[in-house]
């Protein structure tokens, strides 16, 4: 939660930031992925 809040602050402060971001949580998504494919 605090990491959300901080997130959000960021965002505020700097909003051009945000399209880093979502290709950040793309690949943060794309790097668990192989962990819940797996156990299928």
């Amino acid at each position: 939660m605090p990491f959300a809040f901080a997130l959000g602050i960021v965002l505020y402060w700097r909003p051009r930031l945000l399209p880093y971001l979502v290709i950040l949580h793309i690949l943060m998504n794309l790097s668990l992925a192989p962990y819940f494919l797996g156990a299928l």
